[in-house]
């Protein structure tokens, strides 16, 4: 694995885990339709020196529809002209980076046999392929006053989401890593790595860690310290973060932040005191340079540059930074908190903005405009166990029980819930996990998703599109102040 330039090897944390299922065998049942398995190019055995993957693609519609008024693809074929180009685009890449790529497809409508031929064609060879058609759930209508059919059953379209899970819990012993994404998010072997990478890291600290720490360390309270000793019990709570970018399409129509809505951050791209440039910026090769993905109607340059990429779900108000026990830095994104009867004792302290600079907007922490969902998530096997059983006040993957979920998880859960990761790092009846992004430059690009419908930039406020050459410096300058901090922080204990 290249890591940098330099050679790196890691192990899959320990996949051979297994658990015992204290509740029968799972099954990919949950919805209207029917598991269908459907072989693209003939079963295969899986090769003892890969990584076996599924790559999970839940899709709500094979047409682009008029309300999707900010696409200029509407009424559209929207499997075909964006769907499949996704899927092949992040399945070959996958399979380059070394990986046993198996595709499984969650859709709300049925595939009929000419429209499945069309998947199976796009397929590279050896890849299986199982289709879960008209996935969404029932439901009884229980609707709002007067709207109410409570004797009536219906297709809980907005819960199609939920059905990814049954699919994870079928598979769980059949695969090493899972990826499971909306179908227009473009995933590479490259970012898998990363995680699987970074992954290791942090399981390498946990192992180093103490215990406990004092009360206070540097007489900051231990649970708000940017830097200096992590416990055993809060890296289980720390996963590698992604981040949804678009490439920009037209800049004079869709333009980005002017300088009233930019934060009051400087924006420094000088990384010389890491030992890099004086002028680095993000590298769009990981995420956003394609072969087939483009020919969707969005007219996006398929090579990008990197003042090219834009993001809207989150800015520098939402984010933190942090000095790791093995002296880098991340960039800590927003959503755990303390809940209810949990004393939030696993908190992972960072240095804020707030402490070093006077901002426009101090969004609280769970202000949906700065969340950064990235509609979706990527985990070993090991992962998902851990989630499952250790880390979630509720499930991760079936049967969703009360009292945590209402409904077997129906009542008002969405797609932000599910896919989107409102459930995995958020605290109410979630997982509290905290994510984070490296911000050495070689890897930070390596955390960054492209959205692929490129629409987010016509349909959100002007004053939240942000140039992300700009987060990347504001990152870096916040990584200053708190090296300052840290410095006289030590000063003043000695």
């Amino acid at each position: 694995v290249v890591k940098g330039g330099a050679e790196e090897s890691y192990n899959l944390l320990d996949l051979s885990l297994s658990i015992e299922q204290k509740d029968g065998n799972p099954v990919t049942t949950g919805g209207n339709g029917t598991a269908a398995a459907a072989s693209s190019t003939g079963k295969k055995k899986k090769s003892d020196d890969m990584k076996s993957l599924l790559y999970i693609v839940t899709s709500s519609s094979q047409f682009n529809s008029a309300r999707k008024r900010h696409m200029q693809h509407q009424h559209t074929d929207r499997l075909k002209l964006m769907m499949l180009p996704v899927l092949k685009e992040s399945i070959e890449n996958m399979i380059a980076a070394g990986f046993d790529v198996d595709l499984y497809l969650v859709l709300s409508y049925e595939l009929n046999s000419t429209r499945l031929a069309l998947v199976e064609e796009a397929l590279p060879e050896g890849v299986n392929l199982e289709v879960w058609d008209n996935a969404s759930p029932y439901y009884y209508d229980e609707g709002y006053k007067n709207k109410r059919a409570p004797d009536k059953i219906k297709d809980l379209n907005r819960a199609l989401s939920r059905q990814h899970r049954f699919v994870v819990r079928d598979k769980l012993f059949d695969y090493d890593f899972f990826c499971a994404f909306e179908d227009d998010m473009l995933i590479t072997g490259e970012h898998i790595h990363h995680h699987l990478w970074m992954s290791e890291q942090l399981e390498e600290m946990k192992h180093n860690a103490l215990e406990e720490t004092t009360t206070k360390q540097y007489g900051i309270p231990s649970t708000d310290i940017w830097f200096a000793d992590m416990t055993k019990k809060q890296f289980p709570h720390i996963r590698p973060g992604f981040i949804r970018v678009e490439v920009l399409l037209d800049e004079k129509e869709y333009p980005l932040q002017t300088e009233v809505d930019i934060e009051n951050v400087p924006i420094d791209h000088d990384y010389s005191d890491m030992g890099y440039g004086t002028n680095e910026l993000v590298d769009p090769s990981v995420c956003c340079h394609v072969k087939h993905v483009g020919g969707n109607g969005t007219k996006a340059p398929p090579q990008p540059n990197s003042s090219q990429l834009m993001l809207w779900e989150t800015g520098i108000s939402g984010l933190g930074v942090r000095e790791m026990p093995d002296g880098s830095w991340v960039a800590t994104l927003p959503g755990p908190r303390g809940f209810l009867k949990d004393n939030f004792d696993y908190k992972v302290g960072m240095y804020k903005p707030t402490a070093s600079h006077t901002l426009k907007v101090t969004p609280n922490g769970a202000n949906p405009k700065f969340l950064a969902q990235s509609a979706g998530w990527m985990m070993t096997r090991r992962q998902l166990i851990e989630m499952h059983i250790d880390l979630c006040k509720g499930s991760f993957m079936p049967p969703f029980d009360a009292p945590e979920f209402k409904n077997n998880g129906l009542y008002m859960m969405n797609v932000e819930y599910w896919s989107g990761g409102l459930q995995m790092w958020c605290p109410n009846h979630g997982c509290n996990i905290q994510r984070v992004i490296q911000m050495d430059p070689k890897n930070f690009s390596k955390h960054l998703l492209y959205h692929t419908s490129n629409n987010k930039q016509k349909q959100i406020a002007q004053g939240r599109r942000v140039r992300f050459n700009d987060l990347m410096g504001q990152l870096n300058t916040l990584r200053k102040d708190a090296v300052e901090a840290k410095r006289k922080a030590q000063l003043k204990k000695k």
